[in-house]
């Protein structure tokens, strides 16, 4: 029998359907709980009746900006309902934002706040904070939070888990008119670099002249979006447009390549590593990498117990903080591998290693999880 998740939803429009809890977001609720519980039976409520409902349930919201994370949590400890630590009356925080219904009913322990954040937070010291804060009082005991970072703090859930499954697979289909492109006729190629967002970030943007100047673009399955037609950087234009891709299929990709170079994120920010979908992808599909993104992701990447893929990757560029430095670090890195067609076949072993912690994590942290919020 499947087990159940009794989801609460503030407003159910007859016409279009789910809205999001309290806050927008660009992200549908419905379609992240369905695609981050995949094998659980999903009931909505609305959250009028939550008095109604016998047993666990779940009140959901997305933070798809972080400007939004100050209006959840003060750094002032939340105290709500009346005379003792739950019974004082909240104006600051989460508790005054959610349905008073809502919050009188998670006062008897049988609801759960789930957050998913989608966001990096910006500086470790914004990590430190978020987690005193929510050890600073009990009335936060029962929020979980699903984030791209590890923290350890019993109200946090590993990154891994806080990643949709379509994310994995082929998040670049959703929204987009076309469907990926299959590599039937195309032989294998060295390395691959799903680059659809080049227009978000400088890096990402000199990584594909990069490619195109060192005339890597047909020895790699690139993709960009319009193919990148548009693209010009310092007044240096992008002209092979008909080397690479609209889009691709993400698993089909990486089962043709050697390497998979990751165009991450907030390359320039100073704030605490966190892990995405790209870099799980990889550990999903078994693949070797190189990391363009925060300095210090692969050494901790090792802390959690990862394995990374130095000394036949050189792995320097990690520990530069200067962006402008690691970058050129990183393209000396890939021109080396690249033009030498370097074998990295002996990575065969870091990357089942990498496989298996992967879903050890995942499994016992879903274990934990659906202990706090599914209905036999």
């Amino acid at each position: 029998m499947t087990e159940t998740i009794k989801v609460l939803i503030d407003h159910i429009d007859p016409v279009e359907g789910i809205k999001n809890n309290i806050l927008p977001a660009i992200r549908r609720i419905d379609l992240t709980l369905g695609s981050r519980f995949p094998d659980l039976n999903i009931k909505y409520y609305p959250s009028y009746f939550v008095d109604k409902i016998k047993g666990k349930w779940v009140y959901p919201i997305i933070i798809s900006n972080l400007n939004y994370m100050h209006w959840l949590f003060q750094y002032q400890p939340a105290t709500v309902f009346g005379d003792n630590e739950y019974d004082k009356d909240s104006s600051s925080d989460i508790f005054s934002l959610i349905p008073n219904k809502v919050a009188k009913a998670y006062k008897q322990g049988n609801g759960i706040i789930m957050i998913f954040i989608f966001e990096p937070l910006p500086l470790n010291s914004s990590i430190e904070n978020f987690k005193n804060i929510l050890e600073s009082s009990s009335i936060y005991k029962n929020i979980r939070i699903l984030s791209l970072h590890y923290v350890n703090c019993a109200n946090f859930i590993p990154s891994c888990t806080a990643i949709w499954t379509d994310q994995l697979d082929n998040f670049s289909v959703k929204g987009r008119k076309h469907k990926p492109n299959y590599l039937e006729k195309e032989d294998n190629r060295y390395f691959s670099c799903f680059l659809m967002n080049y227009k978000e970030s400088d890096e990402r943007k000199k990584l594909l002249l990069f490619l195109e100047k060192s005339k890597f673009l047909s020895k790699g399955f690139v993709t960009a979006e319009h193919k990148a037609k548009n693209l010009s950087y310092n007044q240096i234009k992008f002209k092979n447009s008909n080397l690479i891709f609209e889009d691709l299929d993400i698993e089909d990709t990486l089962n043709k390549v050697a390497l998979n170079i990751i165009p991450e994120g907030e390359f320039n920010s100073p704030g605490d590593p966190y892990l995405a979908e790209k870099v799980y992808r990889c550990f999903k599909y078994k693949k070797p990498f190189i990391f363009i993104g925060r300095a210090r992701t692969l050494k901790y990447l090792r802390k959690l117990g990862y394995k990374t893929f130095s000394p036949v990757i050189n792995e320097e560029y990690d520990t530069i903080e200067n962006s402008n430095k690691r970058l050129k670090y990183i393209f000396t890195e890939i021109n080396r591998l690249v033009s030498n067609n370097i074998d990295i076949q002996e990575l065969k072993n870091i990357c089942e290693h990498n496989y298996h912690l992967y879903y050890k994590i995942i499994n016992d942290s879903n274990k934990r999880l659906y202990r706090d919020i599914v209905n036999d």
